[in-house]
């Protein structure tokens, strides 16, 4: 499959690496080692905590998380296309950690969301979670950007 637009590209490539992201995330919560679900923390943006397990605050938190990692893969994939595709993983990771750091570090922390996992496990669930989105990501749009990466665009 190519898809020959760079902003689809990521935001397809970027829906598709939240899907391990998300299966990590529920992997960590499940054995008690993270604390809340992805799209807990992201619905806590708009509701309130005890809200955020419900039908529509999950309905609302899985919204913004597709949305947000669709944005921040079209984002990955300008990015790889200015900086070429060698070392790819590598351009994922840095990018996926420094998601982290931005977002669990500085946004939450604002008071972007009403719940912010302040323990050590969940931390470092998050920053795994995020490393994980960002190679997946970058993996899929030199994978399905390869034959017009680089070119100018249109």
């Amino acid at each position: 499959m190519v898809i020959p637009d760079r902003t689809t590209l990521g935001g397809v490539a970027g829906l598709v690496g939240t899907i391990p992201q998300l299966i990590l995330n529920f992997i960590s919560v499940q054995i008690g080692f993270g604390e809340f679900y992805a799209f807990q923390v992201s619905a806590s943006i708009f509701v309130v905590e005890r809200m955020t397990l419900t039908p529509m605050g999950l309905i609302i938190g899985g919204f913004t998380w597709i949305l947000t990692a669709a944005f921040f893969g079209a984002i990955l994939a300008r990015l790889i296309d200015l900086e070429g595709e060698d070392f790819w993983w590598i351009k994922g990771l840095l990018f996926g950690s420094v998601l982290f750091i931005v977002l669990f570090g500085i946004l939450f922390n604002l008071g972007a969301g009403r719940i912010v996992p302040l323990d050590p496990q969940s931390k470092v669930s998050a920053l795994a979670e995020n490393a994980l989105y960002g190679i997946v990501t970058a993996y899929f749009i030199v994978r399905w950007g390869r034959t017009f990466l680089h070119e100018p665009s249109k």
